[in-house]
This record gives C-alpha cells, structure tokens and sequence, in this order.
C-alpha cells in the first residue's frame, strides 16, 4: 500500500477495481461479485463458514452496478382532507337521508353542531399541528374538547340507537350546559372567528412562516363542510362572513408580525433606557449573549450614550421649536431629562398601519 501514499489515491484506485465499490462517503467497501464457496471445509461450524454460507444466497451478477429496484406504494401519504382543492364527495340518498335527520331543524343547535364536529373529525386526517389548532378554536368558541368518560358503545347498543345519538355517544367534543343561557351565550361564527384571529391564535401560538396560513386554511375548511352538509342553513350568511374573515386574516396578521418585530423602535427604546421604563437599567453591552442577531434587533444591549443621541437627534429632527429651544438652553443633556413629565398610564388600544412614509433626501442627509 505504500506505493500509493496519499489515501486519496488509494481510494481512486479501489474506485477503478472491476471487483469493488466504495461508497461516495468512502465509509465501506463491498464486492461486485458475490464470493462463492467451492469446497467445503473441515470444520461446518467454522464462523466465516457459515458467514460465506449465508451470502451464497445472492446469485452472481456481472460485474457492474446493482439495479434499480422498484420500490413499493405502500406507505405513500393519503389525503388529509386539507389539500388545496379537496372536495367532500357528493353524498349517496342514504348518507342524505342520514344527514337531513341529524341535522333537522327542529333539532337544537347544540346537538347538530356537536355531531358535525364529530364527522368532520372523522372524515379529515389530522397531524398533531393542525388538530391542536382545531381543539384550541373550539375552546374558544364555547365548545369542550375531551374523552369519554365512560368508553363507546358496543355494536349491540348501536343496534337500538338512530344516526343521532350514535354521534351523541360518539363525540368527544360537547356544548357545555351552561351555554344553554342565552343572555350570556349565542351562536356568531363571524364574530367567533374575528375574536380567534385576533387576540386568541397570536397569544396562544407562535406565528412563526406558514403556521397562519394553516390556521386559516382549516377553519376555511372547516366552515366549508359545514355549509356542504348543509348543518345549520339559518346561519349560512354568518358562516360565510366567517370564511372571509380567514382570508382577511390570512393576508393581514403575517404582515402584522413583521411590525410587530419591528416594535418598540429605536426611539421609544432611547426614551425607556433614560428614563423610567421596561428598558432602564439593563443595559447589556459586553455580554457574550448579546452577540446573537435577536438581542441586538430588540435594543436591549442599548447604552445610556447611544440613547441619549439617538433621543435627542429624533427630538432636534422633528419637535417643535419649543422643544428644541429648551435643549439648546440646557447646560447639559442630564439637565434637560427632568424635564420630561412621565405619565404611568396603561390603555388598550388598536392599531392599524395607514401608510409607510420613506424618508426624503433631506432626512437622510441629516443623519449622516
């Protein structure tokens, strides 16, 4: 082997033998050929005997690279029930006459609504994502998730029982009987829906890419096998209203991440470190930690230096004369900041981005 010096050239030459593979990750080495025995030998339970006894086996090849094997279908993944264009299948007279009896009018809406979820569930393939999405959405429309405290039903129970309350004793999802109380409680999928997207899913999930887009596309989903199998038609409009909610909010709350990301901005977090607010007194300059991309986007490794320039360059760039003028009568910059009145107030408040304004020629050459 020393003729060949470096390993890389041992490794080429093997690569080259009529005999041999080498793997790409040059990890093991296997013959073309299988090794057949031709004589037998003196011990049978010699251990290489039996080795070479058990390749015999594989029939001779020529020399040459294995081929290909046709691989199976079994295990390929089945529709969901989620794909993009899915439709239910169009219902037999049987499953119709089923249904209209399930979901007839006269029945009340807690127990139609009930026995929907409970089919939906059964005809959809739920991963571990989605179907916590789904429990987390019932939740918060009033309706409890869990498992039967006392088991199914046998098939001799089934025998004795119509198509409703076998999906009463099958469902695990319920109407509490609280909900009964109609001056606390009543049916709006629209305003369900609004509620969801806007408080309920980014307090409860991380929106992190794509995770919106699932939550959206099951709900629409959702609202679509209600309105196919026609469950309760006096809220169709609701309905409706509530599957353009998910559109709405398919396209506005990843934009409202990304500003969200973005806030508090420089200014604010300036203001905060001089003052009294959640960014005062923990500053992290120097800190290994802070190395990460995420510390530095957030401010907190913000020096009382650096938000002291960045204070006063935005309050010289856009406060009025007043203001200015008080800055500049100022013996230092340590004697103006008292004269900030800092109001303590908490208020909820909404808002919505109007319009994104760059800044002019001008102002860029100011902050150069």
């Amino acid at each position: 082997m020393k003729k060949f010096g470096q390993k890389s050239k041992l490794i080429a030459a093997l690569r080259n033998c009529v005999y041999v593979n080498v793997s790409e990750d040059r990890k093991w080495i296997q013959r073309k050929r299988s090794f057949i025995i031709d004589h037998e030998p003196d011990d049978p339970d010699d251990v290489d005997y039996k080795w070479l006894k058990k390749r015999e086996r594989f029939k001779k090849s020529d020399i040459g690279p294995t081929p290909a094997v046709r691989t199976s279908s079994r295990g390929r993944s089945k529709a969901t029930g989620f794909e993009e264009f899915y439709t239910d299948s169009p219902l037999t007279p049987a499953e119709y006459a089923d249904e209209r009896t399930l979901y007839d009018e006269h029945n009340l809406f807690p127990y139609r609504i009930e026995a929907a979820i409970q089919r939906y569930r059964e005809k959809r393939k739920f991963h571990p994502e989605p179907a916590k999405i789904f429990s987390t959405f019932l939740r918060f429309g009033g309706i409890e998730s869990g498992p039967r405290l006392f088991g199914g039903i046998g098939q001799r129970e089934r025998e004795d029982m119509d198509a409703e309350q076998i999906a009463r004793a099958n469902a695990i999802d319920f109407v509490g009987d609280d909900k009964d109380d109609t001056d606390k409680w009543a049916v709006d999928f629209e305003g369900c829906a609004k509620g969801f997207f806007s408080s309920w899913l980014p307090g409860t999930f991380e929106l992190k890419p794509g995770f919106v887009k699932m939550a959206t596309d099951l709900l629409t989903n959702f609202y679509n096998y209600i309105l196919h199998h026609d469950v309760c038609p006096e809220y169709s409009n609701d309905i409706l209203a509530a599957r353009t909610i998910c559109q709405t909010a398919a396209e506005e709350l990843p934009k409202i991440v990304k500003v969200r990301e973005m806030l508090p901005g420089a200014f604010n977090i300036a203001m905060s470190t001089l003052t009294k607010g959640r960014y005062k007194g923990i500053n992290s300059q120097g800190q290994t930690w802070t190395d990460d991309a995420s510390w530095q986007a957030d401010g907190v490794h913000m020096s009382n230096e650096q938000a002291r320039v960045i204070l006063f360059t935005g309050l010289c760039t856009f406060a009025d004369k007043k203001v200015v003028d008080s800055i500049d009568n100022a013996e230092s910059i340590d004697d103006w900041l008292p004269q900030i009145n800092l109001v303590e107030e908490k208020t909820d408040l909404g808002f919505e981005v109007a319009e994104t304004r760059q800044p002019d020629q001008e102002l860029l050459d100011f902050y150069k």
